[in-house]
This record gives structure tokens, C-alpha cells and sequence, in this order.
């Protein structure tokens, strides 16, 4: 029931949570002691705060990983090797990255994989960690994580922890401009993103595919390919994706020095967010794009720093762009992105 509670808190938190109180009762009835059904109910109850994180109700998240631990440590003496120990961090992990705690939510991470007992279990960790370095800015640790996770013989049937570790992967090595590398990995990405990935994984795919065709010269094939991604993202209403595909575009526009276009896409980007209601601050950067567009100064190294701001924002919607004053219009070598102000790790 754990395990099915897990699968359903992507696409139905509200079952999830329904699913995880129904093995809550069923842990009070299971026979092996009062120590065995109190970690039974600790790993329901990290079960339920998973499905209420996943569902957006932070507060009752926490209670509900508050019970977890009390009955986990009351049932702490039993470690027969049935349930993966390292859940528990892992999903309290999950409940401070959206509360924007990222040391405790790496913390955490590494908790979990020192903990966990599957070897499938101790990848998606990998993952997990890889993810919150990328959202840190730190590409390079992300890229080392995965390759370890790729380097490891996975037990996976259906291949979707596979799929997600290869194309997190090539996804961490377009941004660091490693474009070969990036682009070696993507055929068999897309094949297996076909066989057990969703269209939104393979358009995804095709972004970094865009991506990279523009990273090794192939201008009129990114131009081709990121319009695409663009379109569909925006017929899905995926209004950030919108907007971060929207600002690659510009990057190459302004590399070749189609002013018209980007002019375009600046007009478009902030009406379709503020119909979102999207941060305030992220509103701010995207209408200096605009004011900065519109006097025909945009430049490929100011594009791309709001590429980067947009991408950390994403998961931290009240950083400020550091970039309000003309000088960062210039395009100079040694341009950093802006480091985020609650973030020391």
C-alpha cells in the first residue's frame, strides 16, 4: 500500500494520501510486536506527509513527517531488512526542498543514500541529489551524481529510473556546454524515452536537442528545433518552459543578429507569465528583457545570464535578478550568473 501511495503522488496526491492512512490502520493489525507495528506506522505516516508535500499543504506535511519519526524511532530496534530505511529522509528531503530549505533538503539526500538498502532506491537518491545541485547552480556535482547513478547496474523493468538518469544527464551537460557529450547521449535517450517516457519527456528531450545542435554550430537546426519545443510548450500552457525555451531563442537571435526577432519574443514572454501569476520578481527581470529588447541592446551574454536566473528562480520564485542596472547588458568575458541571497551551500 506504501508502495502504491508512493506511485500514485505524482499524478493523484489526493489517492496517495487516502492510500497511505488506509496502511496506517492496517499497520495498528500486523503481527511481530508493538516495536514492528510502531515502524509500520512511521512509514505510513512518511508515506501520507509525502502525498500532502505533493498535494501543496506544507503545514500538514510536517505534522504528518512529526508522527513518522516519533513511530520510526519507537519501532527503531527493528531493522529486518523489509522496509527501505532511507525513505523516510528521502521524503522529508522532497518537504524541505519545496520549503526552500536546501541545506537541510541536501542534508537530508545524503541521509538517504547512507541509509538505503535497494540498490533502484539508492539511484533515485542519486537523482534526487543531482536535481537539488543543478537547482544550486552547481552543474558540475549534478553531472558527477548522474554519472555514478549511470555507472550503477539498476534493477529496472519498466526502464523509467534508466530514462531518468540518462536524460537528466544530457540535460546537465547541454547547460555546461558539453555538447558532444550531451549529443552522444541522446539517441539512446530518445529511443527509450519513446518506449516508457511521455510526449512532455520526449519534447523535453528535444529542447536539449535544440540545444546542443546550437552549442556545435548547427544554427539553422536549433532555430528549426527550439520553435518547435516553444509551440508546444506554449499550446500546453507550460508558461515558464515558455518562457526559458523563449530566452535560448533570444541568446541565438541575438548571436545572429536578428533584432526583429527578438523584439518578438520579448512582446510576448511577460503577458503570457503575468496571466500565470507568476513571481513578482521573475516579472521584473523579464520586463527589463523587454525595455532591454526594444532599444535593440540585447546581447547573447545577457540572454543567457536571464536564462540562468529564470532556471533558479524556477524553485525560488523570490530571487532577484541582480542584473537591473545597463551594465549588465554588456557581454563581456567573466559574466557570472546571480547567486541567490538565502542560499549558502
Amino acid at each position: 500500500m506504501c508502495l502504491e501511495s508512493q506511485q500514485l503522488g505524482a499524478e493523484d496526491p489526493v489517492q496517495a494520501k487516502a492510500v497511505g492512512e488506509l496502511a496506517l490502520k492496517v499497520a495498528d493489525s500486523m503481527a511481530g510486536g508493538e516495536a514492528w507495528r510502531a515502524k509500520l506506522r512511521g512509514f505510513a505516516w512518511a508515506h501520507i506527509g509525502n502525498a500532502l508535500r505533493a498535494q501543496g499543504d506544507l503545514p500538514a506535511a510536517e505534522r504528518a513527517f512529526l508522527s513518522a519519526d516519533r513511530s520510526w524511532k519507537a519501532g527503531a530496534s527493528v531493522r529486518g531488512g523489509l522496509l527501505e530505511e532511507g525513505i523516510l529522509f528521502a521524503f522529508k528531503a522532497m518537504l524541505r526542498w519545496r520549503q526552500r530549505q536546501f541545506e537541510d533538503a541536501m542534508e537530508l539526500l545524503e541521509q538517504a543514500s547512507a541509509a538505503a538498502s535497494g540498490v533502484k532506491f539508492r539511484v533515485q537518491v542519486l537523482v534526487s541529489r543531482a536535481k537539488l545541485c543543478k537547482e544550486l547552480g552547481d552543474l558540475e556535482r549534478a553531472v558527477a551524481l548522474l554519472q555514478e547513478a549511470s555507472g550503477t547496474a539498476i534493477p529496472d523493468d519498466d526502464g523509467k529510473v534508466v530514462l531518468c538518469v540518462q536524460h537528466n544527464l544530457a540535460d546537465a551537460l547541454s547547460k555546461l556546454d558539453r555538447f558532444p557529450e550531451a549529443g552522444a547521449l541522446l539517441p539512446a535517450v530518445m529511443d527509450l524515452s519513446r518506449k516508457c517516457g511521455g510526449e512532455v519527456d520526449l519534447l523535453r528531450l528535444l529542447w536539449i536537442e535544440g540545444r546542443v545542435a546550437a552549442g556545435i554550430g548547427k544554427l539553422s537546426e536549433a532555430f528549426v528545433t527550439l520553435r518547435r519545443v516553444r509551440g508546444e510548450f506554449a499550446a500546453r500552457h507550460m508558461s515558464y518552459d515558455t518562457a526559458l525555451v523563449s530566452l535560448e531563442l533570444a541568446a541565438l537571435y541575438a548571436e545572429s543578429g536578428q533584432v526583429q526577432d527578438v523584439k518578438t519574443l520579448a512582446r510576448h514572454m511577460v503577458p503570457i507569465l503575468r496571466a500565470r501569476n507568476v513571481h513578482p520578481e521573475v516579472l521584473a527581470a523579464l520586463t527589463l528583457f523587454r525595455q532591454v529588447a526594444e532599444r535593440e541592446e540585447v546581447t547573447t551574454g545577457f540572454a543567457r545570464r536571464l536564462v540562468t536566473y529564470l532556471r533558479m528562480a524556477r524553485h525560488d520564485p523570490g530571487l532577484r535578478f541582480e542584473g537591473r542596472e545597463a551594465r549588465v547588458v554588456s557581454d563581456g568575458p567573466g559574466v557570472t550568473p546571480p547567486a541567490p541571497s538565502q542560499l549558502s551551500g
